[in-house]
């Protein structure tokens, strides 16, 4: 099920200082920065490529979202979101968000390991 990880998102509850530590202190180059508007459990947003081309995206949830996104969260790559997706939820999966769509056939979701821990998965995506 699993193609790949290349993206890492990292919630924060101080946003500007952790953006200038990766961008001035670990040198990352900042590729997008801003509000989401797809996403909106997160008030901001700032992505970094690392040079082996994983995405690293600081997030800053919401209030309403502070206790799901409290841990970096992986990005785990599949081929079709939909049929991953209707997988998982045939066994159980617990999902802690819908499906977000970009509008570009590409779409991600959050579900929760047995242990707590919240991973989303994404891949492409045609919302019907």
């Amino acid at each position: 099920m699993i193609k790949g990880i290349d993206w890492i998102l990292c919630p924060t509850a101080n946003f500007d200082d952790t953006v200038v530590f990766f961008r001035d202190f670990l040198g990352l180059p900042l590729s997008a920065s801003g509000v989401p508007t797809v996403d909106r459990q997160f008030a901001r947003y700032a992505q970094f490529t690392a040079p082996d081309r994983t995405t690293l995206e600081i997030v800053e949830p919401t209030a309403a979202a502070r206790d799901v996104f409290r841990a970096p969260v992986v990005s785990l790559t599949v081929a079709d979101l939909a049929a991953s997706h209707a997988q998982l939820a045939d066994r159980r999966v617990e999902f802690v968000a819908p499906i977000f769509a970009n509008g570009d056939g590409w779409g991600w979701t959050y579900l929760r390991a047995p242990d707590g821990q919240v991973y989303q998965i994404q891949g492409p995506y045609r919302a019907g």
